[in-house]
């Protein structure tokens, strides 16, 4: 049994002078990971493997997690391919995770993450807003074994 948890990057500032992928979190955005920190702290496992899009906000909301979680060592990976990766592009990318890791944990953006939420829950019209995240477990050996069947979504987490 693996475990997947999706999340999105927390809010991040629409009137921005740069390019879209420089965008940084708001104020609120930053201060949503530490109110979500909890709850998905608990779903962590021992020894989880982070990938994170290249974005600003996504890497500003890992930097919330790192802090939230204090001076613990993380293997953490930032990942170009992640960035407004459609549904296929993020089924390929877990599906090519190397080393096999028990647990992944995907911060990316939407509409991707939303589709992949929806599909894995086979339900339509999910909301998955900023600073959102959802626990999968698949009955997988092996990542590249992953597909959208015959996987369990254990928690949604749906910020406010």
């Amino acid at each position: 049994m693996k475990s997947l948890i999706l999340m999105r990057h927390a809010k991040a500032k629409s009137e921005f002078p740069g390019t879209d992928i420089d965008r940084p979190l708001t104020k609120s955005g930053k201060l949503s990971v530490a109110h979500l920190f909890p709850k998905f702290k608990s779903f962590l496992h021992d020894s989880p493997v982070f990938y994170v899009s290249i974005s600003t906000r996504t890497k500003q909301t890992m930097a919330a997690i790192c802090e939230a979680m204090g001076k613990v060592q993380l293997q953490l990976s930032i990942e170009t391919n992640l960035y407004h990766a459609s549904l296929e592009e993020l089924l390929s990318f877990i599906k090519n995770i190397e080393g096999n890791p028990e647990q992944i944990i995907l911060i990316g953006h939407n509409p991707g993450l939303n589709m992949l939420v929806e599909n894995c829950m086979q339900a339509d019209a999910i909301h998955f807003p900023p600073a959102s995240f959802c626990v999968i477990e698949s009955n997988v050996e092996n990542w590249h074994d992953f597909n959208l069947e015959n996987n369990k979504v254990v928690f949604l987490y749906q910020s406010k």
